[in-house]
């Protein structure tokens, strides 16, 4: 899972495929709580849009998109699957599905969520083709020192911030030295 990874954000999407073929359908990993599970075809999604295969690509996140409601049956207010449906649906172009989403998310944030709860709203805002909300967002949480290394690393190489790439505010971000706490 790592080699997929590592080819997803190096934006080289057959090796990313063909590394993350053997993995398991569902994938557990914890880069401090900014991804807790996502099931596989969400990442093989992105590596087929990388490649310019949308209809794979499509049938991947609804795939993946039917996993992640099969855990919210059993687990109906646990925030990372939330969050996970919302960047599907945005994927998959479902706008009107996800503002219901992005509001319970912000309210899960504001009440105990902390920064991975406000980064998830900027990923939405940033799927949804809402760049500025995005990057108001994004700057809220660098200023509350909530943009550690880890954090940058995953802005400035998962294809889903691409949009943002060459913004003079979301690279000034990218150059802040991480605050402590």
């Amino acid at each position: 899972v790592a080699a997929g990874m590592v080819w997803l954000y190096s934006h080289e999407p057959v090796k990313c495929l063909e590394s993350l073929r053997p993995a398991r359908d569902f994938i557990n990993q914890n880069n401090s709580g900014l991804v807790r599970s996502i099931p596989k075809a969400y990442l093989t999604g992105l590596a087929h849009r990388m490649a310019g295969n949308v209809d794979a690509a499509r049938s991947d996140w609804r795939a993946a998109l039917q996993v992640i409601e099969q855990r919210l049956a059993t687990q109906p207010n646990a925030g990372p699957l939330l969050l996970n449906k919302a960047v599907l649906l945005a994927l998959l172009g479902e706008h009107a599905e996800v503002e219901p989403l992005l509001r319970e998310i912000r309210q899960r944030a504001t009440t105990g969520g902390g920064g991975n709860g406000q980064f998830g709203v900027a990923r939405v805002l940033v799927l949804l083709g809402k760049q500025d909300e995005a990057m108001g967002a994004l700057e809220s949480l660098a200023g509350a020192g909530n943009v550690n290394s880890i954090v940058r690393s995953f802005l400035r190489y998962h294809p889903e911030w691409d949009s943002l790439r060459g913004n003079p505010r979301f690279e000034a971000l990218l150059k802040v030295p991480v605050q402590k706490k």
